[in-house]
């Protein structure tokens, strides 16, 4: 539970405990998987207030790889990886501007259509990203 005004929880359960929907009107159900699947075929990004240095210790002190990365150059994020199966990008306040500049629907239409032209250049925060390739 984060704490915040907005009532922000974020539940993490052991990997064979999932959530299966329930039947017409009924609410989702836990149960036990026997064989849970390793990975997970999406992702989520958190806020946090804590430092870097306290998310790395959770992962360490939980044994769940947690590394701090750069996205491109757009922004970092620390990669906390639950169960080490799923992937959780949690950004600290130091990481939320540079995350709210740079991620928005003109950086995902580039990633979608792929890069542009060689050559051609796009503007990047406060400098220019030249995509001239070899």
């Amino acid at each position: 539970m984060a704490g915040d005004d907005r009532g922000s929880t974020l539940e993490v359960y052991p990997r064979e405990h999932t959530i299966a929907p329930g039947e017409g009107d009924a609410m989702a159900q836990p149960q036990i998987e026997e064989t849970p699947l390793r990975l997970s075929c999406f992702h989520l990004a958190i806020t946090t207030e804590r430092s870097p240095q306290e998310i790395l210790a959770i992962g360490a002190r939980e044994g769940w790889r947690t590394v701090r990365c750069s996205r491109g150059g757009f922004f970092d994020i620390i990669e906390l990886w639950l169960e080490n199966g799923l992937l959780v990008e949690v950004l600290t306040g130091e990481m939320q501007d540079d995350y709210r500049t740079n991620v928005n629907l003109n950086l995902w239409r580039w990633k979608k259509q792929g890069a542009p032209a060689a050559g051609t250049e796009i503007r990047h925060r406060e400098s220019t990203i030249s995509t001239t390739r070899p």
